[in-house]
């Protein structure tokens, strides 16, 4: 059985139009479908009644390019609070070449940043990597997360000579249970971690607007097979929340899309691994989503997951399991 990494990224928004313009002239993404989901597919999906106008983006230059998905939805965003600790999806990540003009961009597209551009030192060394980041919340209220890396020589995404930015690499969610979400990823979707950091003090502070004295830790779970498709867990000290309630999609990232060649095989893993199956499995041909099998699968990263089997004749932007 192949699983993938993260191929889709399903964000909630109020203006179709405006956030397809958004990620296409500001990341460079091409729009490689173009319809709206049936109520049938929406009802059996998702739970809601209407049809739903959708969009899908990619990187078209990429093979395998993680992909964002438009969806029209009526009602508030998801993520109403700047307050990153809160537990649900916060942002996605990119990587830039350069980040002052990219972050000058996209804060003149309307995303408000929490400050500039903060240089991150992990190591103490003039030799070690470091990175500067800047969280920006765009309207519909997920979180724009760009990344300029320096002294690491493997690459992380692939950078547009013409946007300055790499495709969508990854996901971030603010979790309750770091230990059990880990145990999810990598029991149902065979997902490591990468990167492991306790992370605390001034810059952290300045990045994410934190309280002083917040910490929290921080994972990056991958694929090993695969360079991009990540995702970031961060378990903030002293928060205590209802665990995630299960809703229809709302405004800002509402699910995460998977594929698999066996979906079969792959169901027994879900619910042992923590996760709850809503619905499913689903036929769906749908112009906006695609063929296939698909199950909706709430996680206990408190996010919607799409797991997917997918006709491989249905893959507009590289085949199924491009390593």
């Amino acid at each position: 059985m192949t699983i993938s990494a993260l191929r889709e990224i399903a964000i909630g928004v109020a203006d179709l139009d405006k956030r397809t313009a958004f990620y296409r002239d500001i990341f460079g993404l091409t729009v490689i479908r173009e319809s709206t989901i049936s109520s049938d597919i929406a009802r059996a999906l998702y739970g809601l009644a209407d049809p739903i106008p959708s969009r899908t983006l990619a990187r078209t230059d990429v093979p395998s390019s993680v992909r964002i998905r438009l969806m029209r939805l009526e009602g508030e965003e998801g993520r109403p609070s700047r307050d990153l600790r809160w537990p649900g999806p916060v942002g996605i990540g990119f990587t830039t070449a350069s980040i002052q003009p990219v972050f000058e961009r996209v804060a003149g597209a309307g995303v408000q940043f929490i400050s500039p551009p903060v240089k991150l030192t992990p190591g103490s060394g003039p030799d070690d990597p470091f990175r500067f980041e800047a969280f920006g919340r765009a309207e519909d209220g997920e979180y724009i997360v760009l990344i300029e890396r320096g002294n690491t020589p493997v690459p992380y995404g692939d950078i547009s000579a013409a946007s300055g930015v790499s495709q969508p690499l990854h996901t971030s969610h603010a979790v309750l249970d770091l230990a059990a979400c880990n145990r999810f990823l990598h029991d149902v979707l065979g997902h490591e971690v990468l990167v492991h950091e306790h992370c605390e003090g001034p810059l952290f502070e300045e990045l994410m607007g934190l309280p002083p004295g917040q910490r929290f830790d921080f994972d990056m779970l991958w694929d090993p097979g695969f360079s991009t498709g990540r995702i970031v867990l961060m378990e903030f000290e002293g928060i205590v929340a209802d665990p995630a309630s299960v809703h229809p999609p709302t405004r800002g990232i509402c699910a995460l899309r998977y594929d698999t060649s066996d979906l079969t095989a792959l169901l027994p893993r879900i619910e042992p691994a923590g996760g709850r199956i809503l619905r499913g499995p689903v036929t769906v041909d749908d112009p906006a989503l695609g063929r296939g099998q698909v199950v909706a699968v709430m996680s206990p990263i408190g996010t919607l997951f799409e797991i997917w089997e997918p006709d491989l004749s249905d893959n507009p932007t590289g085949e199924f399991g491009t390593r």
